[in-house]
């Protein structure tokens, strides 16, 4: 049995699938935002930038998230930029829109004056650079936000999943300092 995050509330909720249901395969993409200095940075040396982070009211959540969707914006002149790319984590501080729970999600911008501040409504903001090169790794892609930005030392062995994907966070450091991660999927999950 392989433990899997997956994308409810609570944040951190966990569940099992089969380890004969789904394949591995690896790769070592990993995004951290580091909620106390306001930067984004992706392995390997994919993006760094600046972001704009929630407000006091509606702060970012930290935590352990992934990659579960990616959508190309229409119109990138606006408040969302280029590309939003959601999370598995929800807000804490927001209530429910349209009736669903409000996701964790890295988006471009319109306004990269914004950026280093703390403006938004949990959402992690960032130029609309940077969010491109994010929105070409792949889905299962994990992320951590936290105030103290990349820790030393290996990363807690766990799994996180996204729809027909899934990805392992391994304890083994890659050759940049971050984690390897692993993927597996199953139409199944």
């Amino acid at each position: 049995m392989l433990e899997v995050a997956l994308p409810v509330r609570p944040n951190g909720s966990t569940g099992f699938v089969r380890s004969s249901d789904v394949s591995l395969s690896t790769h070592r993409a990993r995004i951290v935002v580091d909620l106390g200095a306001h930067r984004v940075t992706a392995w390997e040396e994919v993006a760094e930038g600046a972001v704009a982070l929630g407000a006091n009211a509606t702060p970012t959540p930290p935590g352990e998230f992934y990659m579960n969707e990616v959508q190309e914006q229409d119109d990138a002149d606006t408040l969302f930029g280029s590309w939003i790319i959601g999370l598995s984590g929800f807000s804490e501080t927001l209530p429910l829109t349209d009736g669903m729970d409000p996701a964790i999600v890295l988006h471009g911008t319109n306004d990269p004056s914004l950026l280093g501040t703390d403006v938004s409504e949990g959402y992690i903001r960032m130029h609309d650079d940077v969010i491109a090169r994010l929105a070409q790794l792949p889905a299962g892609t994990p992320s951590r936000s936290g105030p103290e930005g990349r820790r030393s030392g290996s990363v807690e062995r766990g799994v996180v999943g996204v729809g027909g994907h899934l990805s392992e966070q391994s304890s083994l450091p890659c050759q940049h300092g971050g984690p390897e991660a692993h993927r597996i999927s199953s139409g199944d999950i």
